[in-house]
């Protein structure tokens, strides 16, 4: 990743994100907004979830991330952070005669790959703890991919811990893909509008779904991503609690391609993302501008 070009402006005063206005977007925890853009070629079909009840699937997903910062106009070395890869396990223990299905689930598996990593960074993250047991999601998915769920993560204490599942909760949630009302073929497009609440921060994802290839179950979709954020106030555990921070401006883009197979959930594919953010930061009577560049690579695949 380039390093950062200094950013000299002063920012304007933030206000909470909620005060904002977000057209077209759903409010934070409320299902997805989707809108076809073309239905595509003939012939046709309305692209269904089909998991039956007491169906289980394990899904591996990996993170890089690499991350240039800079602070009071001075630019960092480029930093490589560990690799996070994890395995998530989902249960559907019930299916309505909608089609809706309850389900739970957790994560099974977490481990840092720090090759090549700085080894202070390395060793920052060799305290942090991988046991998951505690942390578990329930919910309710419908046929067409919209979630609503509830992730438990009120008994993780440490701190960087509960900020990396927030982030991996908003990453999954990101790569999900909610499938139209209407009955579409190869070459369809569609619109997904969220809106997020992950590690701090409140933002508005869209994404631009086109059906690359329709293959029985399988379904293969590529990915267009935007992502903002108004101004507004936000935390991070790794600064001192009187520190306040506040987010000045944010922008993201990606891209994914994935093979979807309705009838396990199973997510086959790989997508980037590239994420620009602006902060304030007041700490001791002082006062500074940091801007950070982040770029996120991440494969998941179905596990054995």
């Amino acid at each position: 990743m380039s390093a950062l070009h200094a950013d000299s402006r002063r920012p304007q005063a933030p206000s909470a994100a909620s005060s904002q206005a977000a057209d077209g977007f759903p409010a934070v925890g409320a299902l997805p907004i989707v809108k076809v853009l073309s239905t595509g070629a003939a012939p046709r079909t309305a692209l269904r979830y089909t998991v039956p009840a007491g169906f289980t699937s394990r899904t591996a997903m990996s993170t890089e991330m690499g991350m240039t910062m800079e602070v009071a106009g001075m630019a960092m070395p480029e930093m490589k952070m560990p690799t996070i890869k994890m395995v998530a396990e989902i249960a559907v223990t019930a299916v309505a005669a909608n089609g809706d299905m309850t389900f739970t689930s957790g994560v099974s598996n977490m481990s840092f790959d720090t090759a090549g990593v700085d080894p202070t960074i390395a060793a920052s993250m060799a305290g942090v703890s991988t046991d998951l047991s505690s942390v578990k999601t329930t919910g309710t998915m419908t046929n067409r991919g919209m979630t609503d769920q509830k992730i438990a993560l009120d008994k993780i204490t440490d701190p960087q811990l509960k900020q990396l599942m927030e982030t991996a909760g908003s990453t999954l949630q990101s790569i999900s893909f909610p499938l139209p009302d209407e009955a579409v073929g190869v070459g369809a497009r569609w619109e997904v509008r969220q809106r997020m609440a992950a590690s701090g921060i409140e933002t508005m994802t869209t994404q631009v779904i086109e059906v690359v290839a329709i293959q029985g179950s399988k379904v293969t979709l590529k990915v267009m991503v935007d992502q903002t954020a108004p101004a507004q106030s936000m935390k991070n555990p790794a600064l001192p609690p009187d520190a306040e921070v506040s987010l000045v401006e944010f922008t993201g883009t990606g891209t994914t391609n994935t093979v979807l197979d309705l009838a396990t959930m199973s997510n086959d594919g790989e997508g980037t993302m590239a994420v620009a953010m602006v902060m304030q930061v007041k700490m001791q009577g002082n006062e500074q501008n940091m801007s950070m560049r982040t770029g996120l690579k991440i494969k998941t695949s179905p596990a054995k």
